[in-house]
């Protein structure tokens, strides 16, 4: 293997382009691309999107029975190997976008382009030999993949339909060769295969943004993919939060799944990073779970960030979203299935009847006015009139002909107070479930909130109970802890001095944790909510510098790449509004790349370790990036009245 490094210009070759793209919040303001894409077999995983190593795609799921209900499996060329994340790329980004703009029903060939077409389009330069024979291979793995399925799946016009079948999605004409009318093909063409066609012409087509997915980088694009229309849903009917198991995920990313918690937390990171820093996801919550044979899992939960909204708005042509409820939450949240019914008679006394909207629901059915009115007059106290009209309302439109007379009708369910069926939801009860569902994870969001600060006290009491022990004690700690790791350490022959240390340091803590004097979390909630936990810190999760000769550094000593932590010292404290003023005059004397430097960092801590870090991603939910501004020039005056001119406490 060519291990080589590059000292000259950049690379723009088919190897760094499925590297992952920095993404700013500014980019969200960008104007949004569509793409349709089919619902139904792009679901389902093609591609290897690791870097190395093989994947056996292979899903089937059974009846209770035991009768096979879904089979999807996927086989790959022994001459042209697995396709990976090239032919990902290729797949999504150009042949996807040509079926989109083909129109349906799809012709049996589309042209693509040739290959310097398909290099411009996936941001590799053309003019490299190596790239064209990528990208060509890439071709070659997409047409080579053999499907073998049995899915069932919804068209266009709600029928169900049965795909159970062997075969390739399409296959590859390369300019030059004959194409299946006779002609010469004048560019790369690419032949659909009919199972895929007839899917594509049939099932229903959901937006993404494309200039979003050439950003990403594979698995975080796979990602997108798929729960996209989560949160597309979630957005529509004004939920908090869209979910999708970890388990759910991998099986239709065809990403390595884990079972253990720190592999899996370190897995998804990478895989959510970008979205995070786009705005398109402004809050995770992972919930611990069991999936269908009782091993480890976990629900995530996505709070939808303004590039989605954005996206949703765009797509669904609205100016405004569905209102999320506005929840106060008070004790313990519950799931209330109904809501507290208002009296009709009430509802009767307060309104003339002539703009009563009950009368209004009536005459409109076909009810006569006189007949409404008398209807309204004699209703049984706690009558749901609404209720009653949508379930006749469904009965009539599933059975039109069975109904001669449908204002009749209304009038015989009204009168003899007949409660709808088993089963039926009206919107009053299906506007109660969202309203118990969005008071549920508010709830459920407060509390991992506070499990997140609890955790953050701890590990500063920690911190500060290790600052005051003598030098000597941390040293015979960190030396006896360094021996006993040794031979662990060692088996890692890529782990740096820096992350052995800083594992020697975490093993110390553990150490000394039993001797911390820590407050229970229910007594830790409680001072937080009055307001009497103090000292009140930011905490920013330092990498400890700690040297092998010298043992755990002092906490004066902690520097965590620009981000200073708000340790105060011992000592005599200058008056806030004198430091303030020194700070102000010190900030003055900076050049552009010193104070560019504090203000990235000013704006990661806000984000990421401020106590009401979830205030400042409203305001960018919100789009009051001013006052996000002036609320990060102002850290940046507070930090450097601790810091001072050279970044160091």
């Amino acid at each position: 293997m060519n291990t080589k490094r590059n000292t000259g210009k950049p690379k723009t070759n088919a190897e760094t382009a499925v590297a992952e793209v920095p993404i700013s919040i500014a980019e969200i303001l960008e104007p949004i691309t569509r793409i349709g894409v089919e619902t139904e077999l792009s679901r389902y995983p093609i591609h290897n999107l690791s870097k190395k190593g093989s994947v056996n795609i292979q899903i089937t799921k059974r009846r209770p029975d035991g009768v096979l209900d879904l089979k999807w499996e996927v086989s790959y060329s022994d001459r042209y190997g697995q396709a990976r994340q090239m032919a990902y790329k290729i797949d999504t980004i150009v042949v996807n976008r040509k079926i989109d703009e083909a129109g349906r029903p799809l012709p049996k060939f589309i042209k693509i382009g040739n290959l310097t077409d398909l290099c411009k389009a996936l941001g590799l330069s053309a003019e490299s030999g190596k790239n064209r024979a990528i990208v060509k291979k890439g071709m070659l793995q997409n047409a080579s993949a053999f499907i073998s399925a049995k899915i069932k799946y919804r068209t266009t016009s709600g029928e169900e339909k049965s795909l159970e079948a062997g075969f390739t999605r399409y296959s590859v004409v390369f300019t030059g060769e004959e194409l299946p009318d006779g002609s010469e093909a004048d560019a790369i063409y690419i032949v659909l295969n009919e199972p895929y066609r007839e899917v594509l012409n049939n099932a229903p087509i959901r937006p993404l943004n494309y200039e979003y997915l050439k950003l990403l980088a594979p698995s975080p694009q796979r990602f997108y993919e798929i729960i996209s229309s989560r949160i597309y849903a979630a957005l529509k009917n004004g939920n908090l939060l869209a979910r999708i198991s970890y388990s759910e995920f991998c099986t239709y990313s065809a990403l390595t799944r884990h079972t253990d918690y720190e592999n899996f937390r370190v897995q998804m990171a990478k895989v959510h990073r970008p979205h995070l820093k786009s705005g398109y996801i402004a809050r995770i919550i992972y919930e611990k779970n069991l999936d269908q044979s009782n091993g480890p899992d976990w629900m995530m939960c996505y709070k939808p960030g303004p590039r989605a909204k954005a996206e949703y708005m765009t797509f669904s042509r609205r100016s405004k979203l569905a209102e999320s409820p506005e929840v106060v939450i008070e004790g313990k949240a519950e799931i209330i299935l109904d809501a507290e019914p208002q009296p009709v008679a009430d509802l009767l006394a307060a309104t003339p009847m002539a703009e009563h909207p009950l009368l209004e629901e009536l005459t409109k059915r076909g009810i006569g006015l006189a007949k409404a009115r008398t209807l309204l007059t004699n209703l049984t106290e706690g009558q749901q009139v609404r209720d009653q009209l949508e379930w006749a309302d469904e009965l009539l439109a599933n059975e039109p002909k069975k109904f001669k007379n449908p204002a009749g009708f209304y009038v015989y369910v009204l009168t003899d107070n007949v409660m709808p069926a088993p089963g039926f939801e009206s919107g009053r009860q299906r506007e109660a479930k969202q309203n118990a569902q969005a008071r549920h994870d508010e709830e459920y969001c407060k509390r991992q909130q506070q499990q997140i600060d609890y955790e953050e006290y701890c590990y500063y009491e920690i911190e500060r109970f290790a600052k005051s022990l003598p030098e000597a004690e941390l040293q015979e700690i960190d030396v006896r802890k360094r021996h006993k790791m040794a031979a662990w350490i060692k088996s890692f022959s890529q782990m740096t001095g820096e992350n052995q240390n800083s594992l020697v340091w975490n093993a110390v803590k553990v150490e000394i944790k039993p001797r911390v004097p820590l407050i229970s979390f229910e007594e830790f909630i409680s001072r937080l909510e009055q307001g009497t936990l103090l000292p009140e810190v930011a905490v920013i999760e330092p990498e400890m510098p700690v040297k092998a000769s010298k043992g755990p550094a002092r906490y004066s000593e902690v520097v965590n790449g620009g981000q200073t932590a708000l340790w105060a010292e011992s000592g005599v404290v200058e008056s806030q509004e004198n430091r303030r003023k020194k700070a102000q005059a010190g900030l003055e004397e900076l050049d552009g790349v010193e104070l560019g430097r504090r203000r990235s960092a000013a704006r990661n801590y806000l984000l990421t370790a401020h106590p009401d870090r979830l205030r400042f991603h409203q305001m960018l939910d919100e789009g009051r990036f001013e006052e996000f501004t002036h609320e990060c020039e102002e850290q940046v005056l507070a930090d450097f009245s601790v810091t001072g001119s050279d970044g160091r406490g």
